[in-house]
């Protein structure tokens, strides 16, 4: 039940952090809004800034599931 995989699709099976304050992965806050990102292969994908917070998060799973596929932990 093993799939070949290399450390950066590896990353993006994990959940968030615990330290996590905003409570959703790839998403945190800057200058009063929600910033969403993302990053893969040493690629960081700016996604945007939210005044929701929910519109952050399904921004980053949006990405998320075209970067990794099947294998993206997202949030919803």
């Amino acid at each position: 039940n093993l799939r070949a995989s290399n450390r950066s699709s590896n990353l993006g099976n994990i959940n968030k952090y615990s330290n996590n304050k905003v409570g959703y992965k790839g998403v945190r806050v800057q200058n009063s809004k929600y910033r969403a990102e993302i990053s893969k292969e040493g690629i960081k994908y700016h996604l945007g800034y939210f005044s929701d917070i929910v519109d952050a998060a399904k921004a980053y799973d949006k990405k998320a599931k075209e970067l990794y596929g099947k294998s993206a932990c997202t949030n919803f």
